[in-house]
């Protein structure tokens, strides 16, 4: 529903400003119509009645966006995932409330393990889909509400935990691995393939972010032109940790995680 519209409409700062790059002549016929609105009481109910038209329809406009938005962030695959384009947006939105109340915060970045070879070229492409939808429903599960779940593309997934210390980001990520390997229920379209020796594992890296004082005053003393700017590129660095933790999860397992603590098996 559009705001209400003040019956009144000040018209005298339009008078006064000086309209720049224009010659004066244009710059009186300017403020001849505008005056000449102001004595025209007709003129100026149309002009009200356009803004509450417009007011209106941007309104529709933005109802339609938040409408929109959940069908085109999310990944087609694994609905209870964001895609590439939910993800950066999450980060974008989220980056900001991390830096200015400088909140502690997890990223999980997680790739599936033996995809390529022991999933896809053995089984097939359709089963490697249904490893990533178990993986997803797993990631989903496992994680908070308030996370924001991803899978920017192929095999990965990432997660953004908010608020949130170093041991409660661990714990997370041990549920969702451990959910990721639970043995399937007889009806699960994976039970086949299992029973055929398809084997589920994942390796999760995991960058924990808390802020000491001098990462504080470092952060407030960012020039406003810059902000933007270094909270993106301060939250890609982090997951790029992240990223890094998880190949090193792969090459020095299997059963661990990032930290080097064994996850149960």
């Amino acid at each position: 529903m559009a705001e209400d519209v003040p019956t009144g409409i000040v018209i005298e700062p339009i008078v006064e400003a000086q309209i720049p790059d224009i010659d004066a002549d244009r710059q009186r016929k300017v403020d001849a119509l505008v005056l000449s609105m102001k004595d025209n009481p007709a003129a100026m109910a149309e002009i009200a009645g356009k803004l509450v038209e417009l007011q209106e329809e941007n309104t529709e406009l933005k109802r339609e966006n938040a409408e929109m938005r959940p069908l085109v962030e999310r990944d087609t695959l694994c609905p209870e995932l964001l895609n590439k384009r939910g993800w950066e947006r999450a980060l974008s939105e989220d980056s900001d409330r991390i830096v200015r109340g400088h909140l502690p915060f997890a990223v999980l970045v997680t790739d599936i393990d033996n995809f390529k070879h022991g999933i896809n070229d053995r089984f097939g492409h359709k089963v490697g889909d249904l490893v990533i939808q178990h993986f997803g429903k797993a990631l989903g599960k496992m994680s908070r509400e308030s996370d924001k779940k991803a899978r920017p593309g192929g095999d990965e997934c990432a997660a953004l935990l908010m608020g949130i210390d170093k041991k409660g980001a661990e714990t997370i990520a041990e549920r969702i691995r451990q959910e990721f390997k639970t043995p399937v229920e007889s009806d699960h379209p994976l039970k086949p393939y299992i029973d055929q020796g398809l084997e589920l594992d994942v390796s999760i890296g995991l960058k924990h972010f808390d802020w000491n004082d001098d990462e504080k005053r470092k952060v407030d003393a960012w020039p406003r032109r810059d902000h933007d700017q270094k909270r993106l590129s301060f939250m890609s660095q982090q997951i790029e940790d992240a990223d890094r933790n998880m190949y090193e999860v792969k090459r020095d397992r299997k059963g661990r995680h990032n930290v080097g603590e064994p996850l149960p098996n």
